[in-house]
């Protein structure tokens, strides 16, 4: 199995869970500050630990078929998104929210990046997969099942409870601190969230799986907006606040860098001054947050 595709879907899907969980309890309770902004945030932070900490270290190189097909759908999710929550701004709604419509409209993305990734897969140059038999599956895996299904419950029931739990204590903290849910969200439940994917990201880094890696954190960042955010939806209706936007664009600008990093460079290898220049504009947009409150 190709590392990219690993890491877009069975990775990706995994450690996006802590985001669903924050996304499905903060939309129950009507707080669409939390919900957006969560979201956003941790495709940053996930963007950030891929693109600006580990350039300091190694050259990172990206897939022919990442670039030229899932970082453009990434943009145009962030554009569908940034359409369909400016209800006012847009159509002249009295508030900004996530329809039935929208939400299906954004599902069919969804269903229509995950079917067209196996069909890609398969054009793709395979030489440098990752094996995946009976020898490399873990013991416990291949012969004791239940415990593995065990293993899974318990551990989606703690990503759930460490969700609300985490969810509660950050909400707690920033009345104490004066902090605004926005501000809340962006620096400590979107890293917070963002934690999977970077012990993900590091350790498939450690490993020499460069592809891994990336795939993980572009993969991370579609699951977010084309089903967290969705599925979350469903258990309420918040509103999205118009002043996110400057964040959304910035997420935006964001997935632009990518490619013209990787076009300025040779052989799909990102220059590093390019990812010094994205970590520059990462800790102004810290600054950005902080200050706007």
């Amino acid at each position: 199995m190709h590392s990219m595709l690993i890491g877009a879907s069975v990775l990706a899907i995994g450690t996006s869970l802590p985001e669903l969980a924050v996304g499905i309890i903060s939309s129950y309770y009507e707080t669409g500050e939390i919900l957006y902004a969560t979201i956003i945030g941790s495709n940053l932070f996930n963007l950030f630990c891929i693109l600006g900490i580990p350039a300091f270290f190694i050259t990172l190189s990206i897939n022919k078929m990442t670039l030229a097909k899932d970082i453009p759908l990434a943009i145009l999710s962030i554009l569908l998104v940034g359409v369909l929550v400016n209800d006012h701004l847009i159509f002249g709604a009295e508030t900004n929210e996530l329809s039935a419509s929208d939400t299906s409209i954004i599902f069919v993305f969804f269903l229509f990046h995950y079917i067209l990734m196996p069909l890609k897969s398969r054009t793709e140059d395979h030489s440098k997969d990752i094996a995946i038999s009976e020898e490399n599956i873990p013991y416990a895996l291949s012969h004791y099942k239940w415990g593995v299904s065990f293993d899974i419950i318990s551990g989606l029931t703690m990503i759930v409870l460490g969700a609300f739990g985490g969810l509660l204590l950050s909400v707690k903290l920033s009345q104490f601190l004066g902090m605004s849910h926005t501000m809340l969200s962006l620096l400590i439940l979107a890293p917070g969230t963002s934690l999977p994917e970077m012990v993900t990201i590091f350790i498939a880094l450690k490993h020499n799986q460069k592809m891994l890696a990336i795939g993980n954190a572009i993969g991370s960042n579609l699951f977010n907006i084309l089903f967290v955010l969705p599925a979350s939806n469903s258990f309420g209706s918040p509103a999205y606040p118009t002043f996110l936007n400057v964040d959304l664009l910035f997420l935006l600008t964001t997935m632009v860098m990518i490619i013209f990093g990787y076009l300025s460079g040779k052989n799909e290898k990102m220059p590093r001054l390019v990812s010094f220049s994205y970590t520059i504009v990462f800790v102004m947009y810290m600054v950005f947050v902080v200050n706007r409150g």
